[in-house]
């Protein structure tokens, strides 16, 4: 386990010409989610392939994964980012909201709602990776400032939490302000967030509305995140994190290596 997830956290690294845009394809796991970096823009589920690209979601079969074939290519909108499966649905983040799809028995994900930030300036540039369970959703929202069209209010940058009881009306349940919150990612009832400059940041999620907050590291570069069996890879400017949450009262960094070398 501990190769695949220095695997994984050094594919989603090496790909990313910054890690505020990484190019990740996922991994089943033994539950059947998909591990995966959150600013992942292509993911694999069973014989399936789903990419963004251009404002589009495609679907490829891989039954010869030698050739794959395209299936379906659906409009989502010009500043798709990220995506995200679990179960049977998939979560499509962009700079101006949240797109859900119900993936068919015939592997093409059909349109279930978008869930719009217009609420915010239209020149707000933000970076949304998704993640979520059967229940809700968690969004974190930077507003990317290196963007010269970009307008940036004060206090911004948060994390959103969405009742997802009806998947075709998402509903905004509660609002916590973070210092530009990156990768996001869930492990059961814990809830990991990285905050660029800040490092690592974890929720407990008894009340899933309400994350309490258990953990804050001191401050490092973190942008991306996986969870998995107690590991948790965080990818910095140029290092790799390794922490163990095992014991998720006690999480402790177990390690760090030099990507530069």
């Amino acid at each position: 386990m501990k190769n695949l997830i220095y695997l994984l956290a050094i594919v989603f690294f090496v790909s990313s010409c910054e890690q505020d845009s990484v190019l990740t394809e996922g991994i089943g796991s033994s539950t059947g989610e998909v591990l995966s970096g959150s600013y992942a823009n292509m993911l694999t589920l069973g014989n399936f392939l789903y990419v963004l690209g251009n404002g589009q979601l495609k679907t490829l079969s891989l039954s010869d994964p030698s050739k794959p074939e395209l299936l379906d290519e659906q409009d989502v909108n010009f500043v798709v980012e990220s995506l995200f499966i679990t179960g049977d649905n998939l979560f499509v983040g962009s700079q101006e909201g949240m797109f859900i799809y119900t993936i068919g028995n015939d592997g093409i994900p059909n349109f279930r709602s978008e869930t719009s930030y217009d609420e915010f300036d239209q020149f707000s540039c933000f970076l949304d990776p998704v993640t979520a369970n059967e229940e809700y959703a968690y969004v974190t929202l930077d507003n990317d400032s290196s963007f010269e069209t970009c307008w940036r209010p004060a206090l911004d940058d948060q994390m959103r939490v969405f009742d997802l009881e009806d998947l075709e009306n998402p509903v905004l349940v509660n609002t916590i302000f973070m210092e530009d919150p990156k990768g996001i990612a869930l492990d059961g009832e814990y809830l990991f967030v990285c905050e660029k400059t800040k490092g690592l940041t974890a929720f407990e999620l008894s009340n899933p509305i309400n994350p309490e907050l258990i953990y804050k590291s001191e401050d490092f570069s973190a942008f991306d995140l996986i969870p998995a069996s107690g590991l948790l890879m965080v990818v910095g400017q140029d290092t790799l994190h390794q922490f163990d949450y095992t014991d998720i009262n006690n999480i402790s960094k177990i390690g760090e290596y030099s990507l530069r070398d």
